[in-house]
């Protein structure tokens, strides 16, 4: 007589497959949901270094601070514009502007004389500069590199 044994899956082997599957899934999720921090989290740091640069920016352009003189040179058409930054820290001009206030026109004819377009002036300075014109009254604007707009009316 002749014995032949098979092998049936039992209970036990079961529930091993199921356990690792289980085990398998958990750790699955459990990586994604490390991942999903980690990418949440460098996603904040950046966010805030942007804000803390943001508002550092605003904070240099609340300290600039211009004054302006404009005096006529006799027997001529020029003026001697006098630009004195009075804030703590330099500024850069980076656009001089001059309307006539009669025909509201934008004088591009005007020469302006000693003036870079793109000139720092450290704080506590002063910049002075000839402007051409013919005679009237005028707005004249000064932008600086961080976008802030100081306007002088002549006379």
């Amino acid at each position: 007589m002749s014995v032949t044994h098979t092998h049936k899956p039992t209970i036990n082997t079961r529930k091993a497959v199921g356990t690792i599957v289980g085990s398998a899934f958990f750790v699955l999720i459990l990586i994604s949901g490390f991942f999903f921090y980690t990418l949440m989290n460098q996603g904040t740091y950046i966010q805030q270094q942007v804000f803390s640069e943001m508002r550092n920016f605003d904070i240099e352009r609340a300290q600039e601070n211009l004054k302006c003189s404009i005096n006529p040179v006799p027997d001529s058409l020029n003026l001697t514009i006098t630009l004195k930054n009075t804030g703590p820290r330099p500024l850069n001009i980076t656009t001089v502007g001059i309307w006539n206030n009669a025909t509201f026109d934008y004088y591009n004819e005007i020469t302006i004389n000693g003036v870079d377009p793109l000139r720092w002036i450290k704080a506590g300075e002063q910049l002075t500069f000839n402007v051409t014109a013919p005679l009237g009254t005028y707005q004249m604007q000064f932008l600086t590199e961080k976008g802030l707009l100081f306007t002088v009316s002549y006379p």
